[in-house]
C-alpha cells in the first residue's frame, strides 16, 4: 500500500471489496477470528484511501472485540487502523485511546517500527486537539525512531506531520521546509499518495503566503496524483483547499460548487474535518453565501453536491476564467491601493493586516481581488503592475 505499486492495488482491493467483505464476514462470524483480524488490519489503508471509513472500523472494531484472535502483533496493526479510520471520521477519544493500545502493544514486543507508527497517530490526535507542543514531541519521537531504523516511509511520515505542526501555528517557512524534505523522500520512493499530501501541504503554504498561482499549479498536481489512485479521502481535502483558493482570488461561484462538491465527498466518505480546516471552511462558506445571497448560493452548491467524482476533479483542473484587465471592474477601490501598495514592498498578508489593523483573513480576500483586478498571477507582478498604471482611479 506504499511505494510505487500503489494504484496497482488499490484497483486490484476496490475490484475484490465484495470477496473481501465476505471473507472477513466469514472469518469473523466463524472460527477463524485470527484470519479476520489480519486481514482488517491489512485493509484499513485501502479503506482509507477510498472512503470506505464507515464499512472499515466496524470490521476493526469487530475484528479487535473478538478476544479469541490473541496475535499481539496482528492486534496492534489492527488497533492502528481502527485509530486511523477514528482519527479520519474526527472521533478523537476513540482514535486516543487505539493508538494508545497500539503502542502498548508494539512496546511488549519491542517493535520500535510499530512504536513509531503509533506515536505518529498520537501526535494527530493531540495536532487535532491543539496541544502543538505535545504534538510536536510526539512527532519528533516518531521521526527519531525512523530515523534510527533508517524507515524512509515513517521518517516522511512524520516530517510532513512536523510541517502540519508549523503551518498551523503560522510558521511557513518551517513547515515548507518539512513538506520539501518529505516530498524529495517520496519521490524518491515513488509513493504517490505521500507525494500527492506533500504537495497538497505546499500549495496551502503557497496560499497562505500570497502565491496563488503557485498554490493552484501544486493543488492540482496533487490532485491529478490522488485521482489516479481514486483517493476519496485526499481529493475531498484538495477540494476543499482549492475552494479556499478561489475565495482569495475573489472566484467565488467557483468556490461555491468546489466546496459543495467535497461536501457531498465528504458525506459519503463518513469524514470529518479536523478543528482547524472546519474553523477556516466555516468561515469561506459564509463569505460564498454573503457574496452571491442566498438564491444564488444554494444553487451553484447544489451544483457542485451534484458533480460525481470525476465531475468534479475535472472541475477543479480546470482554469478559472479572468476578467479582462479593462474592465469597469479592474478599478482599484481606496483600500485596494493601500494594500496594493504594501504588497509591492514585500509585505506578507499576516504583515498587513498587522499595518492596517485588519483581520489577515480580510486581508487574503482583498489580496485575491486585487490579483484578478490586475490581471496578474503573482504578488511579485504586483509592483510593476502598480508601476504602469499609475495612478489608479479608485472605484466611487
Amino acid at each position: 500500500m506504499s511505494g510505487s505499486q500503489q494504484v496497482t492495488w488499490l484497483k486490484k482491493l476496490e475490484a475484490e471489496h465484495p470477496n473481501l467483505r465476505a471473507a472477513l464476514a466469514w472469518s469473523l462470524d466463524g472460527d477463524e477470528p485470527q484470519t479476520g483480524l489480519r486481514l482488517a488490519g491489512a485493509l484499513w489503508r485501502f479503506w482509507h484511501a477510498h472512503g470506505h471509513l464507515s464499512e472499515g472500523r466496524p470490521w476493526l472494531e469487530k475484528a479487535l472485540a473478538r478476544r479469541d484472535a490473541t496475535s499481539p502483533t496482528a492486534r496492534a496493526k489492527a488497533f492502528r487502523g481502527a485509530g486511523a479510520l477514528a482519527w479520519a471520521q474526527g472521533n478523537l477519544d476513540r482514535a486516543e485511546k487505539c493508538f494508545d493500545e497500539c503502542l502498548a502493544l508494539h512496546r511488549r514486543l519491542g517493535d520500535r517500527r510499530g512504536m513509531a507508527a503509533a506515536l505518529n497517530g498520537m501526535g494527530n490526535v493531540v495536532q487535532n486537539r491543539g496541544d502543538y507542543a505535545r504534538s510536536n514531541a510526539l512527532f519528533e519521537e516518531s521521526l527519531k525512531l525512523c530515523r534510527e531504523l533508517e524507515d524512509g516511509e515513517g521518517i516522511a511520515r512524520a516530517l510532513i506531520n512536523l510541517g502540519a505542526t508549523a503551518f498551523y501555528q503560522d510558521d511557513y517557512s518551517r513547515a515548507a521546509a518539512f513538506f520539501q524534505e518529505s516530498l524529495a523522500l517520496y519521490r524518491e520512493m515513488g509513493d504517490r499518495d505521500g507525494i500527492a499530501i506533500s504537495l497538497n501541504n505546499l500549495a496551502e503554504v503557497a496560499r497562505m503566503e500570497g502565491e496563488y498561482a503557485r498554490a493552484a499549479e501544486l493543488g492540482k498536481e496533487g490532485l491529478i496524483l490522488f485521482r489516479e489512485m481514486e483517493d476519496r479521502w485526499a481529493v475531498l481535502q484538495t477540494l476543499i483547499g482549492l475552494g479556499r483558493l478561489a475565495v482569495v482570488q475573489g472566484h467565488i461561484e467557483r468556490a461555491a460548487r468546489l466546496l459543495g462538491a467535497a461536501e457531498s465527498m465528504r458525506e459519503a466518505t463518513g469524514s470529518a474535518l479536523p478543528p482547524q480546516v472546519k474553523e477556516a471552511h466555516d468561515q469561506n462558506v459564509g463569505t460564498i453565501r454573503s457574496e452571491l445571497g442566498e438564491e444564488m448560493f444554494t444553487s451553484l452548491w447544489a451544483q457542485g453536491r451534484e458533480m460525481s467524482f470525476e465531475e468534479a476533479v475535472e472541475f477543479a483542473l480546470r482554469e478559472e476564467q479572468r476578467p479582462p484587465p479593462d474592465e469597469p471592474s479592474s478599478a482599484l477601490t481606496q483600500r485596494e491601493q493601500e494594500i496594493s501598495a504594501l504588497v509591492a514592498r514585500g509585505l506578507t498578508n499576516r504583515r498587513i493586516a498587522k499595518e492596517l489593523t485588519l483581520s489577515k483573513r480580510t486581508v487574503d480576500t482583498h489580496v485575491g481581488r486585487i490579483l484578478k483586478k490586475l490581471g496578474v498571477s503573482s504578488r511579485e507582478q504586483v509592483a510593476a503592475c502598480l508601476a504602469e498604471q499609475q495612478p489608479l482611479t479608485p472605484d466611487r
